[in-house]
């Protein structure tokens, strides 16, 4: 489905941003979503979500420079997660990611976190985890150019 954080097949793009996906069309959602919504139900969907986090995380933590913000226990987390690179800014990746991969994610700067939000969605497939986890490794062991 479209709009849901699932790669979309006419642009190849994956928004892992779940609140940029809803607009005024989608406030009156049909009611197989609600039926679906339903028919999950809540800890089916937390333990999805959950496992989609840690899916990811679990393997970008592994990439140097890369560090995950958010606690990996269920008590303290749920689908969100906060990354950052080491040396980057978290504009930077976001234009990294949309531009070169396709991804959206969103960019948080506070007083006390700087790093990239990522939020799957229970359509998120292995597959567009995969894609993220391999522009955060691109990105994060990317060497400058140097200058001659």
């Amino acid at each position: 489905p479209t709009g849901n954080g699932s790669l979309e097949p006419s642009s190849n793009s994956l928004n892992l941003d779940p609140v940029s996906q809803s607009s005024s069309s989608s406030s009156s959602s049909s009611s197989s979503d609600i039926e679906f919504a339903h028919g999950i139900g809540s800890r089916r969907k937390f333990e999805r979500l959950y496992f989609l986090k840690q899916y990811w995380t679990s393997r970008a933590k592994n990439i140097p420079g890369v560090k995950i913000h958010t606690p990996e226990s269920k008590d303290f987390s749920g689908a969100l997660a906060v990354f950052s690179i080491s040396g980057k800014k978290p504009a930077e990746i976001e234009t990294e990611f949309l531009k070169k991969h396709g991804i959206h994610v969103v960019p948080i700067e506070h007083e006390k976190i700087s790093g990239i939000r990522v939020t799957p969605n229970v359509y998120t497939t292995l597959n567009d985890l995969d894609r993220l986890v391999a522009a955060i490794e691109n990105f994060a062991t990317k060497k400058e150019a140097s200058v001659k």
